[in-house]
């Protein structure tokens, strides 16, 4: 596969690229971080779940093109 799948945009009005959701995702997950509660559940689907496990990870955005679904 060829192509920045992060910055992909499928045509859809009002759609968002990977790179959008990502950055949304993570600042929800940054947002909760800085609550410091002890113990904190995230509920999400698996296509941004992806996005959370990065998050916490520290990784990149532009380093996910090929580790989501």
């Amino acid at each position: 596969m060829t192509g920045n799948r992060m910055y992909h945009h499928e045509g859809i009005e009002g759609a968002e690229t990977r790179t959008a959701s990502a950055e949304r995702i993570r600042a929800a997950v940054d947002d909760v971080l800085r609550l410091g509660t002890e113990h904190q559940i995230l509920v999400t689907h698996g296509f941004a779940l992806t996005f959370v496990v990065a998050a916490r990870s520290c990784l990149p955005i532009e380093a996910l093109g090929y580790g989501t679904a």
